[in-house]
Formats: C-alpha cells, sequence, structure tokens
C-alpha cells in the first residue's frame, strides 16, 4: 500500500520504513504462535536465507491478523480487512473528544514503537 487517504481527507503515503501511521496487531494467541516460530527458528541450523527475510514472513500481518492506520491530522483509527486488499477500512474510530493536555494518538501513547531506523531491516 502506497498511499491512505482518510475519511477527513488527508492522503498521506505509506511508503517509508519504518512507518509510524502503520500497526500491525497480534491476538495474545497470534503471540504466542509468533513466539514459537521464532523458537523454533532459533534452534533451526543456519540456511541460505537472509534471517531479516525470515523474520518479516514471520512478523508480517497475515489475513488473521488486522492492520491499522492512524490518520496524522485527525487521529482515526482504520481497521484495515487484509481479506480484502485495497478495500476500505473494514472499521474506522474517531478518537473522542479529550482534555487539551492528554495524549491523543497511539504514536503519543507509545513513543517507543516509533522512531526505530535500523538499516538493516528488510524493505
Amino acid at each position: 500500500m502506497a498511499s491512505f487517504k482518510c475519511v477527513c481527507g488527508d492522503q498521506f503515503s505509506l511508503s517509508a520504513r519504518p512507518n509510524r501511521a502503520e500497526f500491525w496487531i497480534y491476538s495474545d494467541d497470534g503471540l504466542n504462535s509468533i513466539i514459537g516460530q521464532l523458537a523454533h527458528l532459533y534452534r533451526s541450523p543456519p540456511t541460505e536465507k537472509p534471517i531479516g527475510l525470515t523474520l518479516t514472513e514471520i512478523l508480517k500481518p497475515q489475513p488473521q491478523r488486522p492492520e491499522i492506520i492512524e490518520c496524522p491530522s485527525c487521529g482515526r483509527l482504520h481497521v484495515l480487512d487484509k481479506q480484502t486488499p485495497f478495500a476500505p477500512a473494514a472499521l474506522t474510530y474517531l478518537p473522542e473528544r479529550r482534555p487539551e493536555n492528554t495524549k491523543r494518538s497511539l504514536n503519543e501513547l507509545f513513543p517507543e514503537l516509533g522512531d526505530r531506523h535500523d538499516d538493516n531491516s528488510p524493505s
């Protein structure tokens, strides 16, 4: 997905990696599955395949793993239906009005999730 247009009218790029507007959501069961796959990878003999590609395959969103896009302008959260690519968001949530000095976005709530620039990460 190269860009995304929010219902507020803002259109923004999703091409940059890492991307502060894109979030992957995992259920508890999904996270346990990922941990199991990583443990198996750790115990397995090395292969010709670069480790970054293998990790990306394990971690990337699958049809059963929702992807969330946060609009940088209005803060809406768009839950994408991964089973129908390029379709509009399956669900859209608009943040409730909050007092002025409270955090309004996922990036503000969890700053440690953003600004991770790793030159070795796969694109």
